[in-house]
């Protein structure tokens, strides 16, 4: 995936107001990018089945994904966060009280200290004619900055909990010859993959302007600005969910992976949703007899092209072939029939 077209999309999605965004143009953008194919791994049961029977796909919450970091955000623990929320404070509290506990001078000297929390320990002693040594001092600011920070752990735990059950997500490929997505999404390359084609949906449609494209980093989604964003004002990017959403491990890179993700409440369940038929179905290199016959009877009452996918013989690599049907309904093998084109993956 081409890196210049995410630093854009970055630049319009990832602003920390809503001032700075331009979710059109990231969406314009996107859509552009969109691939032509786009890939779902199943396994086969009544499940998968039903699914492409009835042009669904299952979206469910990223809790129930085997990536135990899914959807996650972290927030920074430094003082420069903490002592930006004690000046932030400082100055709504001047701003919005009538009965001001601290006098602008001694919220000026707070705010232009190195160390506002530390500097407002010693302003309230003053404040209450308290006598306060500086081990005192020390001692309480590290009991303050604690607080803070299992304030700050608490929060983490609300905002991810809240991120991986709120958002409904279906997941998809850019490849269809991964042999471990085979192998881990296909049970043991025994089952089938869906082939569609998003980008044919349209700029207005809510499934081509919910999917998006995976970013692999070595860092969780850093939301901290976010939040001190959404603290200090109601224009704040309420949208940086989905930013979450779209992180990912780099472990996880080979995958290639495209996301639709769907705005739910927590409490919502998950659901099968609505999709394009698909453009074409492959069948494992391992699949059995009686369910590459059931697959095959779906496809066609729905019209829709069956590839098989077979192991090369002298390279790491896997061969899909559509499968031609005689007159009869029966099918030849698709890389042995004369005149017949198999196309390496």
């Amino acid at each position: 995936m081409s890196s210049d077209w995410i630093e854009e999309l970055k630049g319009y999605f990832f602003g920390y107001r809503q001032e700075d965004l331009d979710v059109n143009a990231a969406i314009e953008l996107k859509q552009k990018h969109i691939p032509r194919s786009l890939y779902k791994y199943r396994a086969i049961n009544e499940f998968s089945l039903d699914n492409l029977l009835n042009d669904t796909v299952w979206c469910t919450n990223a809790a129930a994904f085997n990536d135990p970091y899914d959807s996650s955000l972290c927030f920074d623990f430094s003082d420069n966060i903490i002592n930006g929320a004690v000046s932030d404070s400082l100055r709504d509290q001047i701003t919005n009280s009538d009965e001001n506990i601290f006098k602008i001078e001694d919220i000026d000297l707070i705010s232009e200290s190195d160390n506002p929390l530390k500097s407002l320990i010693y302003v309230a002693a003053k404040h209450t004619e308290t006598s306060i040594t500086p081990d005192m001092a020390e001692k309480l600011y590290e009991v303050l900055t604690k607080v803070a920070s299992d304030q700050i752990v608490e929060m983490n735990e609300r905002f991810n909990s809240a991120i991986k059950q709120g958002y409904k997500i279906c997941s998809f490929s850019e490849r269809v010859d991964s042999m471990l997505m085979w192998s881990h999404y296909s049970e043991n390359h025994t089952g089938f993959v869906m082939e569609y084609d998003f980008s044919e949906l349209g700029v207005s449609d809510i499934r081509s302007r919910c999917i998006w494209p995976v970013l692999y980093d070595n860092n969780l989604f850093d939301a901290s600005a976010f939040i001190c964003e959404r603290d200090k004002s109601e224009s704040f990017n309420n949208l940086f969910g989905i930013i979450a959403s779209i992180h990912k491990a780099k472990a996880w890179s080979y995958e290639h992976e495209w996301r639709l993700i769907l705005p739910f409440s927590p409490s919502d369940p998950s659901l099968n949703y609505p999709v394009p038929k698909p453009k074409a179905i492959h069948l494992g290199s391992k699949i059995k007899p009686e369910h590459k016959s059931e697959i095959i009877k779906i496809a066609k009452s729905k019209g829709v092209d069956v590839c098989q996918v077979e192991l090369s013989h002298n390279k790491f690599e896997m061969v899909s072939s559509k499968i031609e049907f005689n007159v009869d309904g029966n099918h030849n093998n698709p890389l042995k029939g004369d005149g017949e084109k198999a196309a390496a993956l």
